[in-house]
């Protein structure tokens, strides 16, 4: 798996990034080898696709919607290959990424960071912050968790790192 600018994800073959279409914020994918552009499907819901991971196995996009007026939204699991946005009951999030297992998500609400299933259960915290927690992203070993940390008092932003158990 390749990491790539916030907003962008890529598998190594293909290309996911947000881009606008007709005046519509739309979720593209982009074939490396020739360039060629195609939509996502997505609910209306989704009017304007915020992406958020690409699983580690390359099948599923982590996605909320951009233009939500509340600062944490729903997240959306995308398959790849197509098939139905699935919405993850109960869990509003700024920021989240996949877990190295893939079968977990690591999402940010407030200050604070939690882990839950795919499915939206088995919900613990992972940590609290000094601020919300943006760009989530895990090292290649899966043994370090790389954000950014905008602290809502100073107006500053800080990179960081955590250990996997927090």
């Amino acid at each position: 798996r390749f990491e790539s600018f916030p907003g962008t994800a890529t598998d190594g073959s293909r290309i996911y990034f947000q881009e606008i279409e007709n005046g519509r914020a739309v979720l593209a994918q982009a074939l490396i080898a020739d360039g060629e552009t195609s939509t996502l499907a997505l609910p209306d819901e989704l009017a304007a696709p915020s992406l958020g991971d690409l699983s580690p196995d390359g099948s599923r996009l982590l996605l909320r919607n951009h233009l939500a007026t509340a600062p944490e939204q729903a997240l959306w699991v995308v398959s790849t290959i197509g098939g139905a946005a699935q919405k993850i009951p109960g869990i509003l999030a700024h920021d989240a990424a996949w877990m190295p297992d893939g079968q977990h998500i690591l999402y940010a609400n407030g200050d604070s960071l939690s882990i839950a299933k795919d499915d939206g259960s088995d919900i613990h915290r992972f940590a609290t912050l000094p601020g919300r927690a943006f760009w989530l992203r895990w090292s290649p070993d899966g043994s370090r968790l790389r954000l950014t940390l905008l602290n809502s008092e100073t107006h500053t932003s800080a990179l960081w790192e955590l250990n996997r158990d927090g």
